[in-house]
């Protein structure tokens, strides 16, 4: 309540508005908008929410009429059908309509006719669905010369339902195509159908089913659905069913037709009401379903829940208001926290991160800060790590370089020993080995030299081992441009991969070993190969993080070069190594083209 109070008594200053803290500034755009789009909306409320109301919330509406529909009337048209596949396909009754056509009438013949055909549709009907739940009251078979042959529902004798069936037939029988018609009179649905000869395409005769209309619409005609027009028609555009049943077998009309294109709820208007149409297509039957909801249907639930949605939209608002000023207030005071843990930042303490909290924004920022933070404290360590890094390296060299003059001057006196005892071999031994260590101690300050340099290094030290392993070995170095070899690379990089091959793959395989230095260029970047066959080893447990403690087998001076390479290039670049165990291990460079020391 105090903080409440406050807050209040802020807003009613006289100079709230002109106030330069950015609490005021904050609080009075959020009452802004807050109220601005209230106002809209109580205006948008009156002029569009009832279209919207009609052309999509009463979309649920319709679209489940739509499927009772389907599941009520297309089911038992559906099961319709295949009665009627029953009757047209049962080869005995054809057989005795086509006995009766091609022998001379007698009364023998025609009362056993009779007896097949009726008995043959006592043993159909008697098992299908549609006959025993009182979907079909009646079947008739008519044969060319007007004999009939019926089964009723009840199986006992009804002289009007009898009447119905052959009048219906009396007036259509001329009539090639299927006919369908409601009678008022008995509320039944009357569907004839030409019997053909499948081989000759002769008329055998006409099948004849009513069909209770009550039981067709089943539970689908109640008081949610009484003022609704539904109608379902076939491919040829007659009315399969229509909830005005006198229009059942006639044509569609041009405008119905057109319905049948609004596949999502659509308002029309006809016969000066307006409607909310529907249509779907029976794809398996090949018929069309369209239902019409009269909008004044949907006005009173419209009109009765708008005041309550009224009522509910102030009273969030109201609370919206009182909550967004609280929660403003509430957030901003984190901003004087950042604000000196920024300041304590400038004064050079890298170490100040900020603390998370519970809102997004504000926790996003201190998200990006404490990485931000972390970069830093990332490159400062990089930095010094890379020093170590360069200075352990000339440590190293300085380790390796004592007194090197006197090793020089004694490596001088061999030769010359050498070459008075006239053993060339080892004379050239000693002098590529001398070679070898002035190429090393030549290089002690620099972190790079070109790839020239480390090639002629790798020469002399492959020259030893060619004399060492006797004819083993033998190896082959292929430069793609001569250009590359004035690009600088880090030093001993090749001659680590290249003694690694050596060490780990050559001198463990019997027999003789071929050991390959490729150096090529693919656009900005350089990729350095050596390739050798020896023993190969699993690659999956080479470690070139070197985060884990090294082993004494594993390869710790690849670990050193990728990671020297990862210093100065970035962690794109570096070593990549891939080994078969029997087959050899090829180890790959990328670093970029590198042109200056």
């Amino acid at each position: 309540m105090i903080l409440f109070s406050k807050l209040f008594k802020r807003i009613l200053k006289p100079n709230f508005i002109f106030d330069n803290h950015l609490r005021n500034k904050i609080i009075m755009i959020v009452l802004i908008s807050i109220l601005l789009p209230t106002v809209l909306f109580f205006i948008y409320i009156y002029t569009f929410v009832s279209d919207y109301f009609y052309t999509h919330y009463v979309d649920t509406s319709i679209s489940q009429a739509t499927s009772h529909l389907e599941d009520s009337i297309v089911t038992n048209l559906r099961i319709l059908e295949n009665s009627y596949h029953l009757l047209l396909s049962n080869q005995s009754i054809r057989e005795n309509l086509y006995i009766q056509e091609q022998t001379e009438p007698s009364y023998y013949n025609d009362q056993l006719v009779k007896l097949n055909i009726e008995t043959e549709l006592k043993y159909i009907m008697g098992n299908d669905f549609a006959f025993n739940s009182g979907l079909i009251e009646s079947v008739f078979i008519f044969s060319n010369s007007d004999a009939y042959y019926a089964l009723l529902f009840n199986y006992l004798p009804d002289e009007s339902l009898l009447n119905y069936n052959l009048d219906f037939y009396d007036l259509y029988k001329q009539e090639n195509e299927s006919i369908i018609r409601y009678n008022e009179s008995n509320k039944t649905i009357y569907y004839m159908k030409t019997i053909d000869d499948y081989i000759t395409g002769e008329k055998l005769g006409k099948v004849l089913i009513g069909i209770d209309f009550e039981v067709l619409k089943g539970e689908y005609e109640s008081d949610d659905y009484r003022d609704w027009i539904s109608l379902i028609y076939d491919n040829d555009g007659i009315y399969r069913f229509n909830t005005n049943p006198d229009l059942i077998g006639l044509p569609v009309s041009e405008e119905i037709l057109e319905h049948a294109a609004y596949k999502k709820t659509t308002r029309i208007t006809s016969d000066n009401e307006s409607y909310l149409v529907l249509s779907e297509h029976i794809n398996d039957l090949d018929l069309t379903l369209i239902n019409y909801a009269p909008i004044q249907y949907f006005g009173r639930d419209f009109w009765r829940f708008l005041p309550d949605y009224v009522y509910f939209i102030i009273l969030s608002v109201l609370i919206s208001i009182v909550v967004g000023i609280y929660s403003v207030s509430y957030i901003t005071e984190p901003l004087e926290k950042i604000t000196l843990t920024i300041a304590d930042v400038s004064n050079s303490n890298f170490k100040a991160k900020m603390p998370m909290y519970k809102y997004k924004e504000l926790n996003d920022l201190s998200i990006v800060y404490n990485k931000m933070i972390d970069q830093i404290q990332y490159l400062f360590n990089e930095v010094y790590e890379k020093q170590l890094l360069v200075q352990e390296s000339e440590l190293k060299a300085l380790h390796a370089q004592i007194n090197p003059h006197f090793i020089f001057n004694v490596l001088e006196t061999i030769t010359w020993e050498a070459r008075i005892s006239e053993n060339e071999k080892i004379e050239q031994m000693i002098t590529a080995l001398a070679q070898l260590l002035r190429s090393n101690f030549s290089f002690t300050n620099q972190e790079k030299y070109v790839i020239e340099h480390e090639l002629d290094y790798i020469n002399f030290y492959l020259y030893l081992q060619t004399v060492r392993f006797v004819e083993r070995l033998s190896y082959t170095i292929d430069i793609s441009s001569d250009s590359l070899l004035q690009l600088y690379i880090p030093k001993f990089s090749i001659q680590t991969l290249v003694e690694n091959a050596i060490i780990h793959g050559i001198e463990k395989k019997t027999g003789n070993s071929h050991l390959t230095i490729k150096v090529e260029e693919c656009d900005h970047e350089l990729h350095i190969l050596v390739e050798d066959d020896g023993i190969g080893f699993d690659a999956s447990i080479l470690d070139l993080s070197g985060h884990n403690r090294p082993s004494p087998n594993q390869h710790i001076g690849l670990q050193n070069v990728d990671r020297r390479i990862k210093l100065l290039y970035g962690d794109h670049y570096g070593i990549h190594i891939n080994s078969i165990i029997g087959q050899g291990t090829t180890a790959e460079i990328l670093i970029p083209k590198d042109k200056e020391a």
